[in-house]
């Protein structure tokens, strides 16, 4: 972990809250499909989606036809998708309403939510993305929904006891918010006129730790950015500024922690991290 110098000027005086856990259902498993069964045509994937997540489902055959159609994952968290002798398959989630197969050459627009203050908008706004080809097929190789955007984690710890963080609200301020989705170049691009808030997920741990959870677009965060900001109590919100340039990469996690001391709100340190790895794969073949 990279220390952020002690230079840098804290919110306001101590009576301040908040946290550092780990979340399964906000940090779920990357997606993995497994090639199951040439009669099948078909993989299965082992339980990393969220409940009734949407899949877009894109078949490109050689004369670059494009077939599409959506699944749903079950319960579980499983989903079936096709495995066709030959061609390309693509697959995402979440799918919206409007994307269809004329979405592979148009690059449609995905925006995360503005409130992700719920677990139902933070998953709905984390856009995962995999391809296929008929040689990885053939060679048993497993499909990965990479997730395309960055998650923003902030952890607030209270060192002197102020308690109660059930009314503790954290927002990201005036970040990027929506990307083009390129399907066939399996990567996105930043609108960079687009921008705003977005309201944390948080989850207290317990009554002296929380953590936020949010996801946003790829971009550059420049020195001296307004970054978040801490509401507690019903009292007005302090922001705290990044002292430092910072890179909220695609597929990554940017990390900073925060400490409530008698001097006030301080930093206590920040990270970058591969969001792919923080979570375990499980592949499960059925047939």
């Amino acid at each position: 972990m990279v220390r952020i110098p002690s230079l840098l000027k804290c919110l306001r005086p101590a009576g301040w809250i908040a946290a550092l856990i780990s979340l399964a259902a906000a940090c779920h498993k990357p997606a993995e499909f497994v090639y199951v069964d040439e009669l099948q045509e078909s993989w299965t994937q082992a339980g990393s989606l969220p409940a009734g997540a949407v899949l877009g489902v894109y078949v490109l055959d050689e004369e670059g036809n494009v077939s599409f159609r959506k699944t749903v994952a079950d319960k579980d968290g499983n989903a079936i998708l096709p495995a066709p002798e030959g061609g390309t398959v693509i697959a995402c989630t979440p799918c919206l309403d409007d994307w269809d197969a004329d979405a592979v050459q148009n690059n449609p627009i995905f925006s995360v939510k503005s409130d992700q203050g719920t677990l139902e908008n933070y998953l709905a706004s984390d856009l995962m993305m995999g391809m296929s080809t008929p040689s990885s097929r053939k060679d048993g190789q497993a499909m990965t929904l990479s997730h395309m955007l960055c998650k923003v984690v902030v952890n607030i710890i209270d060192d002197i006891g102020c308690s109660d963080l059930s009314q503790t609200r954290v927002d990201l301020l005036s970040m990027y918010n929506s990307v083009t989705v390129d399907f066939l170049g399996q990567k996105v691009n930043t609108v960079e006129i687009k921008r705003g808030d977005i309201r944390m997920f948080s989850v207290e741990a317990s009554d002296w730790r929380l953590t936020s959870f949010a996801i946003v677009a790829p971009h550059e965060m420049e020195a001296g950015s307004p970054f978040f900001s801490v509401a507690l109590f019903g009292d007005n919100p302090l922001t705290f500024t990044i002292p430092e340039g910072a890179s909220l990469e695609g597929g990554s996690t940017f990390t900073l922690s925060m400490r409530i001391t008698q001097q006030g709100l301080i930093p206590d340190g920040w990270s970058i991290t591969d969001w792919e790895n923080e979570d375990e794969h499980e592949i499960v073949v059925i047939g």
